[in-house]
């Protein structure tokens, strides 16, 4: 079971990375992800989502309460893009 979203959550962020060696434009991008939301059942939300401690020990990150923004930011990018790179192997 991957963590993150749970039964509670009413919102989340859904991260695709595509293969490097694919040229995508921002209207290519906008549509691939209607179609991929879509195939989800799910919406996208102009509402401003914000990254969190609360969000990063969802995500199994154990983070130092004093940690600055920045840094959680950081440390969640570097974590989902190690996922990321280890489901591909």
């Amino acid at each position: 079971k991957r963590a993150g979203l749970q039964n509670k959550s009413t919102s989340g962020w859904l991260l695709h990375i595509p293969d490097q060696t694919t040229s995508m434009n921002s209207e290519t991008i906008d549509q691939e992800a209607n179609e991929l939301l879509n195939g989800l059942g799910l919406s996208k939300s102009s509402e401003s989502l914000e990254i969190n401690l609360d969000g990063a020990k969802n995500l199994g990150i154990s983070l130092d309460g004093a940690i600055d923004a920045s840094r959680i930011e950081a440390s969640l990018i570097g974590h989902i893009l190690l996922a990321d790179v280890s489901s591909s192997q």
